[in-house]
């Protein structure tokens, strides 16, 4: 929603803000989640916002794969602690996921 938000900012506009090329930044969690925002493309799309208005993201430590084995163990427990053990979930929430299938690769 944030995303939206600022897209449909009118301060922003006022600033000389184009609409049209947006660039993000997060950190640990929210570079996760802006992550599934640009990788699975279900989330842009029920906010309105055309994937190409959509022109960088920067992911600083976020978890790419909630499913992936190599997490660290923290991350493990967190994880299976947030979603229950629901695999399925973890798979559906990892951009990692999104970005292979896109690419074919999945």
């Amino acid at each position: 929603r944030g995303v939206a938000a600022i897209r449909r900012d009118v301060r922003l506009i006022g600033l000389g803000a184009d609409r049209t090329k947006l660039v993000f930044m997060g950190n640990s969690s929210g570079g996760h989640l802006l992550s599934l925002i640009a990788c699975d493309r279900r989330w842009l799309d029920a906010l309105g916002v055309p994937r190409h208005h959509l022109r960088a993201l920067i992911d600083v430590s976020g978890v790419a794969s909630l499913s992936d084995t190599l997490l660290w163990p923290a991350r493990q427990l967190i994880a299976a602690c947030l979603l229950g053990g629901d695999h399925a979930a973890a798979r559906e929430l990892s951009p990692l996921t999104h970005a292979r299938s896109a690419a074919g690769t999945a």
